[in-house]
């Protein structure tokens, strides 16, 4: 699918395809949850269309967790 989409979409189409997170938890990162390093995001939050604007709360399962990213997705994290 990455390579059907505008290039300026595709890390986000591999970044969702390779971690699985839903659409609400993407909209709602921060920089400082992501850890390049570590290869690691935590994921703390989530955004929906409840209300305009969009409404943030926490995840659907109530739950902090740390999703891996792939190493080949770095370089394109840092730029």
């Amino acid at each position: 699918m990455a390579e059907l989409v505008r290039p300026d979409w595709r890390l986000l189409v591999n970044f969702l395809g390779y971690n699985g997170l839903r659409w609400g938890e993407v909209a709602s990162l921060r920089v400082s949850r992501v850890d390049l390093d570590r290869r690691r995001i935590v994921v703390v939050e989530s955004v929906s269309p409840v209300r305009t604007p969009w409404c943030g709360g926490s995840t659907k399962g109530h739950e902090r967790r740390d999703v891996a990213l792939p190493r080949f997705l770095v370089p394109d994290w840092r730029r």
